[in-house]
C-alpha cells in the first residue's frame, strides 16, 4: 500500500481498494480489474515492472490533453460520487 499521509500532495490517480491505497499504474490496473469483463485482461500488465508501467502512465499523463482534448470546466460530481472521494 501507499502511506495515507503521503497522498495529499499527489497529482496522480489514487484508488482505495480493499483498504489499500493504489496510485499511478497500480490504480489504473485495479480500476480496470474491478470493472470486470474484458478489462480484466489488463492484469497481464502486472508482468511488467512497476517502474515501466509508471513510466508509461507518466508519458500518457503528459499527452492526455492532446489525446483526449481539454475542457473549459470540470463536471461537478454528484453527492453519491463525492462520497467516494478521499479528503
Amino acid at each position: 500500500g501507499y502511506p495515507i499521509a503521503n497522498i495529499k500532495n499527489l497529482s496522480n490517480i489514487v484508488y482505495l481498494r480493499h483498504n489499500d491505497i493504489k496510485i499511478k499504474s497500480d490504480a489504473v490496473l485495479s480500476v480496470l480489474w474491478d470493472l470486470g469483463g474484458f478489462y480484466k485482461i489488463s492484469c497481464l500488465a502486472y508482468f511488467l515492472p512497476r517502474f515501466v508501467r509508471d513510466f508509461g502512465y507518466d508519458r500518457l499523463a503528459k499527452l492526455r490533453y492532446r489525446i483526449f482534448g481539454r475542457r473549459d470546466a470540470c463536471r461537478v460530481p454528484t453527492p453519491q460520487e463525492m462520497s467516494r472521494f478521499l479528503e
